[in-house]
């Protein structure tokens, strides 16, 4: 149990910033703890914005404390730091879930199959038309470092390969371009998936 002086906690209240800094840091590894016990975070950016929301947390906390309740101070920060992380990951899923459900599914040929009410199957051509050449150039700059990757794990001739795959190429065309043998480059697509664990 942390005890905070009744002084600095009402410094803190009157705006002092380094008295609030102060318990805000007397907190810190509880809040840490809360995050990490309790397996909050998923990735890193989760990780540090939840510390962020305990952070807050406490700073709420010493707005509103009233000394006259029954609770102690600890008890009290404690409290809304439990309900501010619970209620930060609870946006934070339902935003990803609005993410999930406004996705489309797209076939390999960037069209979208679309389901009617009465079970009937429909597939209509989607355009991709949100990129801008900033993306582009962060696309192209992160393809590149995957192939650079990937060309440390591949031999030439499955790298070869797989950078026509990717620019569409069936097997056949694979073949014909490399002048191979199809089933060369069937097994060299396997041992690609193997290395690249797909």
């Amino acid at each position: 149990m942390i005890d905070i002086d009744k002084s600095m906690l009402q410094a803190a209240k009157d705006g002092d910033t380094y008295a609030c800094n102060q318990i805000i840091k007397t907190y810190e590894n509880i809040i840490e703890q809360k995050v990490k016990a309790k397996g909050y975070f998923y990735y890193s950016d989760d990780y540090q914005e939840l510390l962020q929301c305990g952070r807050l947390a406490v700073y709420k906390g010493i707005l509103a404390y009233n000394d006259r309740r029954n609770a102690s101070f600890d008890t009290f920060v404690n409290h809304i730091i439990d309900n501010e992380l619970i209620n930060y990951l609870k946006k934070l899923n339902t935003q990803k879930q609005k993410i999930n459900s406004n996705t489309l599914p797209l076939n390999n040929q960037g069209e979208v199959e679309m389901t009617g009410d009465n079970g009937d199957t429909m597939t209509v051509p989607y355009e991709f038309n949100t990129k801008t050449p900033e993306s582009e150039l962060i696309d192209e700059e992160s393809l590149s470092y995957t192939l650079r990757e990937l060309g440390l794990k591949l031999s030439d001739m499955e790298f070869d390969i797989l950078k026509l795959k990717i620019s569409g190429c069936n097997n056949k065309e694979i073949a014909e371009t490399l002048h191979i043998n199809i089933k060369s480059v069937e097994n060299a697509v396997a041992r690609i998936k193997t290395k690249i664990d797909l």
